[in-house]
Formats: C-alpha cells, sequence, structure tokens
C-alpha cells in the first residue's frame, strides 16, 4: 500500500480511520477492467451461463461498469480465448443495450466483429424494422456506434437527406 501511496495511485486518509481510495477515477476503472476481463474469460472457458446471467446482471447492465466493460473490449488480442470472450461480452450487452453492444463490437475490433456481425446486424436491422420511430433512431444511433460500412444502404441516403 505503501508503494502505491508513493507512486500516486493511492491516497492514504488518516481521518476517521486510515483508509485507502485511488488518486484518479482512471486507475479504479483500469483495475475493475482487470478483474472483470479475468472473471469473464474464466466463465466462457467454463461455459457457465448462471455465472454469464450473473456476469449482465451485475456489470454489463449497470452503467457504473461501462467504461471498465469498454476498456475490455478495447483490450481484447486476437487469440482464441480473446475472441471468445470479446463475442461474449458483446452478445451479452446486445441482451441488454444494442447501442452499448455496437460499441462495444466497435470498440473489440475485425476479429471480433467478425464472429459476431451476424448476430448485430440482424438485431440492428430488426429494430430499424420496427413501426415506433424510437426503435428506429435507437437502430440508427447502434448502427453508427458499430462504425461498420454494413448499414450503408440505411445510412447514407439518412446522412444525405436534405430534410
Amino acid at each position: 500500500m505503501n508503494t502505491l501511496t508513493a507512486h500516486h495511485v493511492l491516497e492514504r486518509s488518516e481521518y476517521p480511520i486510515t483508509s485507502f481510495r485511488f488518486e484518479h477515477q482512471q486507475f479504479q476503472e483500469y483495475y475493475s477492467a482487470r478483474m472483470l476481463q479475468d472473471e469473464l474469460r474464466t466463465m466462457v472457458a467454463a461455459r457457465d451461463s448462471a455465472k454469464l446471467d450473473l456476469f449482465v446482471r451485475k456489470y454489463v447492465n449497470d452503467p457504473a461498469w461501462e467504461e471498465p466493460l469498454r476498456m475490455i473490449a478495447a483490450d481484447w488480442g486476437s487469440t482464441g480465448s480473446d475472441i471468445s470472450a470479446g463475442q461474449t461480452l458483446v452478445q451479452l450487452a446486445l441482451g441488454v443495450d444494442a447501442v452499448f453492444a455496437a460499441r462495444l463490437s466497435h470498440l473489440s475490433g475485425p476479429a471480433i466483429w467478425k464472429e459476431i456481425r451476424g448476430e448485430v446486424h440482424n438485431r440492428l436491422r430488426a429494430l430499424y424494422a420496427a413501426p415506433d420511430q424510437q426503435h428506429r433512431e435507437y437502430a440508427v444511433a447502434a448502427m453508427l456506434a458499430t462504425g461498420s460500412d454494413e448499414f450503408n444502404d440505411i445510412l447514407i441516403p439518412l446522412l444525405t437527406n436534405p430534410d
């Protein structure tokens, strides 16, 4: 603890009791992301659907965990276990929030996009086909968040429309 305090990762507080807190929120989010990444890899390797459901409720469906989850998505490598875990993370998010899942898919890179492309594509097109205007706008926001040219047939006419 003294070393982390000396390197300005943690801040020591003496009153009313001795406690420690992170100097910057980014450190807290980074270490949280590392913990979540390890937890997700373990659950994916074990194929534990009950724990994955709990992971969704506890982390994916809680906006306070958005930044650590985004850090995880941006950090996936190209190994098989990373691709599988990244794919699972996007799929879990897709069941909660399509825009968030689209952001994660974009951050994850092309190797993971290749694996989840079809599922994200179908979900966003189904949302766009809904009769409710709010669903259509939500779908457009998600399509833009993917960063993919997969949705050019919808996005280009909307972006070039003089209205």
